[in-house]
C-alpha cells in the first residue's frame, strides 16, 4: 500500500480525500455505463445472491445476451481485522556523500 501511495504522490494524511475522489469517479462511470445501455443500477444488500438477482432481472426484461444490470454494494470491512498502518522510517534529509547516515533508527509499530 505504501508503495502505491508513493507512486501516486499521496501523503497518508490525504489518503481519505484520494480514496473519496477515485470512488466518486468509479461510481459515476458505473452509473453512466448502466444508463448508456438502459439497464438498472442496483444495490446488492448483505446476504443477497448476485447471480439470482441478475437472473430475475434478465427473465423479467427478457434479456438473453449483453448487459443485464450493474450492481453496487457497501463494503463495511467489519469482517476484516483492524490494523494500523505502520510506515517504515526513511531518512528524508539528503546528506552529501560521506557526511554520515540518518541518526534516527527505525522503530517498530506499537500495538494499542
Amino acid at each position: 500500500m505504501v508503495g502505491f501511495l508513493n507512486r501516486n504522490d499521496v501523503l497518508i494524511k490525504n489518503f481519505g480525500k484520494f480514496v473519496d475522489k477515485h470512488t466518486e469517479r468509479v461510481v459515476q462511470h458505473a452509473k453512466d455505463y448502466a444508463a448508456k445501455f438502459n439497464r438498472p443500477y442496483s444495490e446488492v444488500k448483505f446476504g443477497q445472491r448476485k447471480e439470482e438477482l441478475a437472473q430475475k432481472i434478465a427473465d423479467k426484461d427478457q434479456i438473453t445476451d449483453g448487459l443485464v444490470c450493474v450492481f453496487w454494494a457497501m463494503e463495511t470491512g467489519r469482517d476484516l481485522p483492524s490494523r494500523r498502518m505502520v510506515l517504515p522510517h526513511r531518512c528524508r534529509n539528503p546528506l552529501p556523500l560521506g557526511a554520515g547516515a540518518c541518526k534516527r533508527q527505525p522503530t517498530k509499530g506499537r500495538r494499542r
